[in-house]
């Protein structure tokens, strides 16, 4: 039996953000401050029986928010078992107990509804309007060195529970004055991650991956309940020659994305189809090459597009020398226009679509080591 008990050192986070907003066609102005004091300090128990390994943590933080404090513990709980054959596998089963504090980006990111800035609600985000969450991981390892193939796969359920004061107006308030997502009801994810070798000079990569998330805001003081979904399939197969200088990469991705919002009842989706081939090389230790072409479909509810992506990189240093000559360039047959679709349903109950992109580019440049 392996016991540990460890008591780490406190630390202390202190930040103090401050922004300033204005808009020339009214002249007004807004600044906004938020100032964090986290102090933290974390005990840790692990203990291991057999195949088993049992891990315990409670970690105490010490929060001021606004001018006024908190104290909150977040607490963890870790089960392994590893099993001992000719394919090592190992079981994990994690819960944890956390809160997630109001990030000052989002409080950058207000869409007012009019023109006057009002961000003196920023007052009523208290230590209360932090959300608590549960999360349980199951994750799955497997690995077998003698056969080249290894597999990893994780299942994630996350719930929110009331905030500190089991008052929902805190939500409410900080949903509606930053016109973003108040918390997440709950979140399922999924992925499977394999590697396998095919032969002596083959390896195949596959992953799947698979979200489904709830979220509630407020606005115009109506509950808005928020649901997206994404499913993504990822396959490449790679070669590894011993005598050839060339590699090669081929591949596909399959991305699609839903979101739909009870508020004024709108959806957005979108499919994206990627089917790549690289090109690798390495010449006398010299030469060093990176070509990539990708054929990229795009598809949602009113528009569809195809292009044709080839980037790549080049580069040439001569050994013992200090320097290196590169080249590189990207979206090469899109240098001087490119359409790319990027649909979403904004929490205002209306859908954005754009369908352009940064152009193709091509940099020359030079590396000097010292």
């Amino acid at each position: 039996m392996i016991s540990q008990l460890s008591i780490s050192k406190p630390a202390i986070l202190i930040k103090n953000e401050k922004a300033k907003l204005s808009e020339l066609f009214t002249s007004e102005y807004e600044e906004k401050s938020l100032k964090t004091q986290d102090f933290t300090s974390e005990i840790f128990v692990q203990k291991a029986i057999g195949n088993f390994d049992i891990s315990a943590s409670v970690n105490s933080h010490f929060l001021n928010l606004n001018s006024i404090s908190k104290n909150y513990m977040d607490k963890k709980m870790s089960l392994q078992y590893k099993l001992r054959n000719k394919a090592s596998m190992i079981f994990g089963l994690e819960y944890l107990n956390k809160y997630k504090t109001p990030d000052f980006l989002l409080l950058l990111n207000n869409k007012n509804y009019s023109r006057s800035f009002s961000y003196s609600q920023n007052l009523s985000i208290l230590p209360e309007t932090l959300v608590n969450t549960d999360g349980f991981k199951f994750n799955f390892i497997s690995y077998n060195l003698a056969q080249g193939r290894n597999i990893y796969a994780i299942v994630l359920y996350e719930k929110a529970n009331s905030n500190f004061t089991q008052d929902m107006t805190n939500l409410g308030l900080f949903a509606q004055s930053l016109n973003v997502l108040g918390h997440f009801n709950d979140r399922w994810f999924l992925m499977v991650n394999e590697t396998r070798k095919i032969g002596s000079i083959l390896f195949l990569k596959s992953k799947v991956s698979v979200l489904h998330s709830r979220s509630n805001n407020f606005i115009n003081h109506q509950s808005n309940e928020s649901i997206m979904k994404n499913f993504e399939i990822d396959q490449k197969i790679s070669s590894k020659f011993e005598s050839f200088p060339f590699q090669f990469d081929f591949g596909y991705v399959f991305t699609k994305s839903y979101y739909d919002q009870s508020y004024f009842d709108t959806s957005s989706s979108q499919e994206n189809l990627k089917i790549s081939l690289g090109l690798r090389t390495q010449i006398k230790k010299e030469w060093i090459g990176n070509i990539l072409g990708e054929y990229l479909i795009q598809k949602t509810q009113q528009h569809r597009l195809k292009n044709f992506l080839l980037g790549g990189r080049i580069s040439y240093r001569k050994e013992n020398t200090p320097l290196e000559y590169n080249l590189l360039w990207n979206n090469l047959l899109n240098l001087n226009s490119f359409q790319y679709i990027s649909s979403q349903t904004n929490q205002l109950g209306t859908e954005e679509s754009s369908i352009t992109a940064l152009r193709g580019y091509i940099l020359g440049g030079l590396k000097v080591y010292f």
